[in-house]
């Protein structure tokens, strides 16, 4: 978020710009708007603007690039490695100049690979928690993105990944138990 004079208050994290190549992947400066004269504070200018003018854009419900995610997702989970490569080799080649195509030598590789590209592709979407939690993966950040080392990791069974049950949930039907830690 920039303020009118200029000045950056939330930006996008240091893991998250390190995830592109900023001069092959096209994706980057279509993402991002890195502030001048600022030591690489970027403002966040995927869906910024349409043919109807800036910060005037639809909502993308679904995209293709997501459909490829999907499926390159479930061919590696069945173990069809040829196949999630393709779909991965596919999106990326469109959005990398120079890409050359990779291959995966197991599964673990492929479904990891994969859940980085859907990071990279899919980011300021909202798409990024429901993966880490569908996965059972932790919540890792750089130091340089956080203020306090303990905000940095989160294990994956951190009570913080399951919402709270709201009061009036809980008052009005007594079967019904808090989550953990609230």
């Amino acid at each position: 978020w920039q303020d009118n004079n200029g000045d950056v208050f939330f930006e996008p994290s240091d893991k998250v710009k390190s995830l592109y190549d900023r001069t092959n992947d096209v994706r980057f400066n279509s993402y991002f708007r890195i502030t001048p004269g600022a030591q690489d504070t970027a403002l966040v200018y995927k869906f910024f603007e349409s043919a109807r003018g800036p910060k005037i854009v639809d909502v993308k419900s679904m995209r293709v690039a997501e459909m490829y995610l999907i499926r390159a997702e479930a061919n590696a989970e069945q173990n069809k490695l040829t196949e999630a490569a393709n779909d991965i080799n596919t999106l990326r080649t469109a959005r990398i100049t120079g890409y050359t195509n990779t291959t995966f030598a197991s599964r673990d590789a492929a479904v990891a690979a994969i859940i980085e590209e859907r990071f990279r592709e899919l980011c300021f979407e909202g798409f990024r928690s429901f993966d880490l939690k569908r996965k059972g993966l932790p919540l890792a950040r750089l130091a340089s993105d956080v203020q306090s080392p303990s905000w940095q990791n989160f294990a994956a069974s951190d009570f913080r990944w399951t919402w709270p049950v709201p009061t009036g949930s809980i008052q009005s039907n007594p079967n019904m138990k808090q989550n953990p830690g609230y």
